[in-house]
């Protein structure tokens, strides 16, 4: 039978990824743009297709359910084919793009844009009977704004949320000219906006005025749609007091609650209730106080739970009585993020928030045992970090002329990169979405760098193994963002993505990786460099090992003002050569004078050639440098930055509160 190639995709992507509050809004709306282009390839595999690109189908033609190796897209052809399914994916592995090869008679409408619009009504359906029709009596036009905001399942032309584009024909690049036609642009709505998509009307239909402000008809919707939702778990609120949203945000933050009926299989724990900003900050602090300092933890959590309890009408010794040794360090390894910061707890509104009446007293001997925690041991950093990843100029790869099915070989080798990537992952966070080139996982302040490092050798590798050719073409950029868990998710998202997109790819030349402090006023500090510039020995990068050699022993020489000067000394300082080695030998002379002669070093004995190897490492950090299209590597002259500097200083000290 006569074939043809289509290439289809489905949007829009950083507009509906980057609309999260919470981290399992990142997490279910990436999950979610992968399991509707998921139900697009479905119907093309069931209609006699197979994906060519990405590399989620094998060749077994008389068993379709063995040929295909994707977790996610397995699950959704089981679904299709009535078979149940005890444990489902959570996370998502398909990218919204892809080719496949189709019977000359595949009608792309017909087949793929239906799969796409009953895969999103089951979706919005599930939500919409599970929380929302119970309260839509108390809104204004409730429905019709859910309708409008959701789309059309007609197949007709009427309006729909997706941006769906599809071409056929063997180039690549036809669909980029396809969608280039027109441009996805979101209608700007009537009425009061919703908190994460700024263009859409939130759903209960209300105009909040001044005059209103006093038992609106609109805040009486929204509580009620609040408690509604709170009754499947009484100790979290899925929305925020004050929160609206719209229906798109709804689906976003809801569907999880519900996902046997929205998906066709339940979602497992670790993905209903994702770890918030604060648990990834906190968690290796927290391991390790229960393996160093256990009695205090028991302590700590025993006071909490008295507390807890005693607003039910618990009491303590029904509490001795209840919680043993073992059942509190079960307690303490999944208390929520935010109790662990004494600025927390010393807040009223953070009790009023949690539904707690305590007293001063209460808190204060709450205080008081955290603070013997942190004695021990030291206080918990409130950063953690984001870790976005993207392959460079995948399309000229694809386009590549010296080999006889680049398709093919680009395309494996990505399915190698993937294969065991949440392991890597897992070991310092959670994976939010991995699929092709991409990647999106939240992570330990301690382990980004080796996530990322880790990641990006097993990219390379990956094609090597595939492709002789491949190795010098085929690379990998990334952004790091340690953040502060208050940061606004959202804004730290757009900043990664302006590093990954403008600054390791455009600035750097691609095969780099950019890196970004955000604290709660936003971003203080930025740095970045080729890969080559950081790749030390083993997994750790130097950037790693000089965070550790710089805390020192004894005095800890990060906290000192060594680092803080090369800022004020150095920083942009004009060239002192027009030979950059030359120049880069004249800064590397001066930083070693500056450093043995301060005052943190007098305690200390190293030898002067390991004072000098160390220096010299901290400028090629602080160097501004770039590769050109060749992948040579080009210092700027002169161009000294400190922030390279004070990046390490930053890691050194764990981006500890009073730091």
């Amino acid at each position: 039978m006569s074939k043809k190639i289509l290439h289809f995709s489905i949007g829009p992507v950083q507009d509906f990824i980057t609309q999260s509050r919470k981290t399992r809004d990142l997490l279910a709306s990436s999950f979610l743009l992968s399991f509707l282009s998921g139900h697009a390839m479905v119907s093309i595999i069931q209609n006699g297709g197979r994906i060519i690109f990405p590399y989620v189908q094998g060749e077994n033609e008389h068993n379709i359910e063995t040929s295909i190796n994707d977790p996610l897209l397995l699950a959704i052809y089981q679904t299709k084919t009535k078979k149940s399914i005890e444990k489902g994916p959570h996370i998502g592995s398909l990218p919204n793009r892809f080719k496949a090869e189709v019977p000359i008679d595949f009608d792309p409408k017909v087949h793929c844009v239906r799969a796409v619009k009953q895969a999103w009504k089951r979706v919005a359906d599930a939500v919409w009977d599970h929380f929302i029709a119970e309260v839509a009596p108390q809104g204004k036009n409730t429905k019709e704004i859910w309708n409008r905001q959701i789309g059309s399942y007609e197949m007709d032309d009427s309006p729909f949320y997706w941006d769906i584009s599809w071409v056929i024909g063997e180039q690549n690049y036809l669909l980029n000219r396809r969608k280039n036609w027109r441009s996805y642009i979101p209608t700007e709505e009537p009425g009061d906006k919703c908190m994460l998509f700024g263009n859409m009307q939130e759903i209960s239909g209300y105009i909040h005025t001044e005059r209103d402000r006093n038992g609106s008809k609109q805040k009486q919707f929204w509580t009620s749609l609040r408690k509604s939702t709170s009754k499947r778990d009484s100790t979290t609120y899925e929305l925020r007091e004050g929160e609206k949203l719209s229906a798109i945000a709804l689906v976003k933050r809801f569907y999880p609650l519900v996902a046997e009926e929205a998906l066709g299989w339940k979602l497992p724990t670790e993905a209903v209730r994702f770890p918030s900003t604060a648990d990834l900050a906190i968690r290796p602090w927290r391991e390790e106080v229960l393996k160093t300092h256990n009695d205090k933890a028991i302590a700590f959590m025993k006071h909490v739970m008295k507390i807890k309890l005693s607003a039910i009408g618990i009491h303590d010794d029904e509490i001795n009585k209840s919680y043993d040794e073992e059942r509190l360090v079960s307690e303490f390894k999944h208390l929520e993020g935010p109790f662990f910061y004494s600025s927390n707890l010393s807040n009223e509104r953070f009790w009023q928030e949690k539904g707690f009446d305590v007293d001063s007293c209460q808190v204060e001997e709450l205080i008081e045992l955290l603070s013997n925690i942190e004695n021990s041991y030291r206080k918990p950093s409130p950063f953690y970090a984001l870790l976005v990843m993207d392959g460079d100029q995948l399309g000229n790869l694809l386009q590549s002329t010296n080999m006889s099915d680049p398709g093919r070989w680009v395309s494996h080798s990505l399915a190698s990169f993937t294969k065991d990537l949440e392991g890597i992952v897992k070991c310092h966070g959670e994976t939010v979405y991995a699929g092709g080139d991409d990647v999106l996982a939240l992570l330990t302040l301690d382990g980004a760098l080796s996530v990322a490092n880790n990641l990006h050798m097993k990219y390379k590798e990956a094609f090597q193994a595939h492709s002789s050719h491949s190795h010098n073409q085929a690379t990998i950029s990334a952004a790091i963002v340690y953040t502060h868990y208050k940061a606004p998710l959202q804004g730290v998202l757009k900043y990664a993505h302006y590093l990954l997109d403008d600054v390791a790819k455009d600035a750097k030349g691609r095969d780099s990786l950019a890196i970004g402090v955000w604290k709660t006023g936003g971003p203080v500090l930025e740095w970045a460099a080729p890969w080559q510039i950081i790749q030390g020995s083993g997994d750790a990068t130097i950037i790693e090992q000089l965070a550790l050699e710089f805390k020192g022993k004894g005095e800890d020489v990060a906290s000192s003002s060594f680092l803080y000067k090369l800022r004020e000394h150095y920083d942009r300082i004009g060239r002192f050569s027009g030979n950059p080695e030359e120049n880069k030998e004249i800064f590397r002379k001066l930083l070693v004078a500056e450093y043995l002669k301060s005052e943190s070093r007098e305690n200390e004995f190293e030898m002067n050639h390991q004072v000098e190897k160390r220096i010299e490492t901290l400028v090629n950090l602080c160097l501004s440098s770039w590769r050109d299209q060749d992948h040579t590597l080009h210092y700027a002259e002169g161009d000294f930055r400190s922030d390279g500097a004070l990046l390490v200083r930053f890691l050194a000290k764990k981006g500890e509160e009073n730091s």
